[in-house]
C-alpha cells in the first residue's frame, strides 16, 4: 500500500487549501480599513503563507517522486510535464510574494512591498489552480498513482 508516489496526494492538499486561503486573506488586505482586524489579517496572511509555502516545496518534492514512476504510465506524458511546470511556478510565486511580505518592515515603501507582495500570492493562486486541474487530469483522465484491479475483480472476491 505505501507506494513512493502515494506521498505526493498525502500532502499536496495541505498547501493547496493554505495557500489559496492566504490569497483569500491578502485580498482582505488589499481592501482592508478597519484597524481592529488589521493585526489579525496581517498575522493570518503571514503564517498561511509561510507554512504553505514551505508544503508547497515539500509537495513538489513528493510530486517528484511520483514523477519518475508515473510519466512511464501514463498515455499522455506531456500533461505531467505541465503539471510539474507550473507547480514550480505555483511555489515560486508564493516564495517570491512571501519574501516580499517579511522584506517590507526593512524598506521604507512598506506599502508598495505589501502590494507587491500580495500580487505575487494572486499570480501564485492562478498557477496553483491551473497546477491542481493538470493533477486532477492526471487522475482522473490517465489513472496516475491509481492501481487498476484486474478485470474480473478476482483480488476482491474470497
Amino acid at each position: 500500500m505505501w507506494r513512493k508516489e502515494l506521498w505526493h496526494p498525502m500532502v499536496v492538499h495541505f498547501p493547496i487549501a493554505l495557500l489559496l486561503l492566504a490569497a483569500l486573506v491578502g485580498i482582505f488586505l488589499l481592501f482592508s480599513t478597519n484597524k481592529e482586524n488589521g493585526p489579525f489579517l496581517v498575522r493570518s496572511f503571514s503564517w498561511l503563507l509561510g507554512i504553505g509555502t514551505a508544503m508547497a516545496w515539500l509537495a513538489i518534492y513528493t510530486g517528484l517522486w511520483s514523477y519518475n514512476t508515473e510519466v512511464r504510465r501514463i498515455c499522455d506524458p506531456d500533461v505531467l510535464k505541465s503539471h510539474l511546470w507550473w507547480g514550480y511556478c505555483a511555489a515560486i510565486l508564493y516564495t517570491v510574494g512571501l519574501g516580499l511580505y517579511k522584506l517590507r518592515h526593512l524598506v521604507p515603501f512598506k506599502r508598495l512591498f505589501a502590494l507587491l507582495a500580495i500580487i505575487f500570492v494572486l499570480g501564485g493562486a492562478g498557477a496553483l489552480v491551473y497546477t491542481g486541474h493538470l493533477g486532477a487530469s492526471l487522475v482522473y483522465q490517465q489513472g496516475a498513482g491509481v492501481r487498476q484491479p484486474a478485470a474480473d475483480c478476482g483480488e476482491f472476491r474470497r
